[in-house]
């Protein structure tokens, strides 16, 4: 391809064709009668024939526009992101009117749990009864535990396992209330800018 200034090139054609400008990476003003190479990472003018004039973006290798595609695909997402957040709060707004609707849902989710940890526990106070049956029989063999009956050894080992079980369930539960806890303090501080201070009693 044939790069010319605009005066030389004015000289040179007689043809009716779309001129090609702009300035490249070294500050030089280029015209051609094709897109110009050295000027393909950046804007190119274009006249037409007729005097129209239009601009042509800059022109990328495939790994730009590659890499180009990625930052474009990772903007929507975050758009999306941010878009789909709102959405989520509104949701929450109307969920939750104000404070005292959000108080209540806390206090019966926590409660929830609050009862499951109930049930586990009276199930350890059952275990720890037989506990005290086995431990009772098991003084007869106080000085050698390996002669104990089969049977009773099974019930040792299994009342250990069930008594584990059981704490490490309340150890579960209980995270979950931290956890549940904390999601509706995170809800709670951003309902905040849609609940309207109640008002003050005379």
């Amino acid at each position: 391809m044939t790069v010319l200034t605009s005066a030389c090139y004015a000289q040179n054609t007689g043809a009716a064709t779309a001129v090609y400008s702009c300035v490249d990476a070294m500050g030089r003003r280029l015209t051609a009668d094709r897109p110009i190479a050295a000027c393909a990472d950046r804007e190119q003018r274009v006249t037409m024939p007729g005097g129209a004039v239009r601009t042509i973006g800059p022109t990328y290798s495939e790994r730009e526009k590659a890499e180009q595609a990625a930052q474009n695909r990772k903007e929507a997402e975050e758009r999306y992101r941010a878009s789909d957040g709102k959405r989520r709060e509104r949701a929450l707004a109307v969920r939750f009117p104000n404070k005292a609707a959000h108080d209540a849902e806390r206090a019966e989710a926590v409660e929830t749990l609050m009862t499951q940890i109930k049930v586990v526990q009276e199930r350890k106070v059952s275990l720890l009864e037989d506990r005290k049956k086995i431990d009772g029989e098991m003084e007869f063999y106080k000085k050698d535990p390996g002669k104990a009956p089969p049977s009773l050894q099974s019930r040792l080992k299994y009342n250990r396992e069930d008594i584990k079980e059981v704490d490490e369930q309340v150890a579960s539960i209980n995270e979950e209330i931290k956890r549940t806890n904390q999601r509706f303090d995170e809800e709670a501080q951003t309902l905040k800018q849609y609940w309207v201070p109640a008002p003050a009693s005379k």
